[in-house]
């Protein structure tokens, strides 16, 4: 199941094939080692790379972080055709089973849009964005998972932003978080998947 789910989420990174998610081919309720994400990311014409810099996760993002000793992340970038980039990181234990999956997608980046004034209108487009990808990566882990326990929707940062959040316990725990910026380059949506 959670390889499956894993495939589902990494088909949802883009929106053909040669962005599509290999959380869609992947079951998190089972072991999942490194060697079947290498294998499923070239398959879909991806390299997965170690980290060129040190990344740890905190109790916050993976609960049971004493209880393994997580290596530096492998790490696969992806392009999409809809304004988001992402990426993926997968933290393994020395025996390369891997633990979490951390996925983020991001507003593409444009300096000249940090420059000028920032209006209410640009969080409504930077919620608009993103909204496909939640509605999508929401149907995925509902259907394996069930409804959320945890559905914080539309709780205020500030004035400019705002903060959803939506987590699943199971065969697999899963996190669901988008922030919303009015400020360009500012917004993302992240899915955290981990097994205890």
């Amino acid at each position: 199941m959670m390889i499956y789910l894993f495939l589902q989420i990494l088909i949802t990174l883009g929106v053909n094939a040669t962005t599509s998610s290999i959380v869609e081919q992947i079951d998190f309720s089972k072991t999942v080692t490194l060697e079947q994400v290498i294998k499923e990311e070239k398959a879909l014409g991806r390299s997965v790379m170690p980290s060129p810099i040190n990344v740890s996760l905190g109790h916050e993002y993976y609960p049971n972080i004493k209880g393994y000793d997580l290596q530096n992340p492998m790490v696969a970038d992806y392009e999409s055709t809809e304004g988001l980039g992402s990426s993926a990181e997968y933290f393994f234990t020395p025996d390369s089973i891997v633990r979490v999956f951390l996925t983020t997608w991001y507003e593409s980046f444009d300096f000249s849009k940090q420059l000028k004034k920032t209006t209410p209108e640009d969080l409504i487009a930077n919620k608009l964005l993103f909204q496909d990808k939640i509605t999508e990566l929401q149907n995925v882990l509902i259907e394996q998972l069930g409804q959320p326990y945890v559905n914080a929707a539309h709780k205020p940062f500030d004035a400019t932003s705002e903060f959803i959040q939506y987590k699943w316990k199971g065969a697999f725990n899963a996190d669901l978080s988008v922030v919303f910026s009015n400020k360009a380059g500012y917004s993302r949506l992240r899915l955290l998947v981990f097994r205890d």
